[in-house]
């Protein structure tokens, strides 16, 4: 397991970046960690990366937004996730297995059996005045 200080935006916007490069259809990412903790940010920054113009916020009530840039990428917000069966209802799993980039906030409230063995996983938490990500890459 790894772990990168990211004390500013921009080190955070950089990071994000820096992992883009290594994601694309069909790549699912995990985001996990406190409110506030960088995790929409970092999505932000990946859309940025990936050609996406339009604005991206956090889908907290609409659960799943599909952005078009470079290729489809679904950002999905758990957080008012109710149940399996919601995320059922919703057509998660389907977005799971289309050749999008889904990218995942709030992912420790899907059950594990949705995650696939390849997907990536990083944790954010508070770091002084900045962020910390925890996770493995290359």
């Amino acid at each position: 397991m790894k772990t990168q200080n990211l004390p500013t935006l921009s080190a955070l916007e950089e990071f994000a970046c820096q992992l883009a490069k290594l994601w694309g259809p069909g790549d699912i990412v995990l985001l996990d960690g406190p409110m506030g903790a960088g995790k929409t940010a970092f999505t932000q920054a990946l859309a940025r990366h990936w050609g996406v113009e339009e604005p991206v916020t956090s889908p907290t009530y609409a659960l799943i937004q599909l952005y078009d840039g470079k290729f489809p990428l679904v950002h999905m917000d758990l957080y008012r996730l109710g149940s399996e069966e919601e995320f059922e209802m919703i057509g998660g799993p389907e977005y799971l297995q289309k050749p999008y980039l889904c990218v995942i906030e709030w992912s420790q409230r899907l059950p594990e059996s949705y995650w696939p063995a390849q997907a990536w996983r990083l944790v954010f938490d508070y770091e002084n005045s900045g962020r910390r990500v925890q996770g493995r890459w290359p």
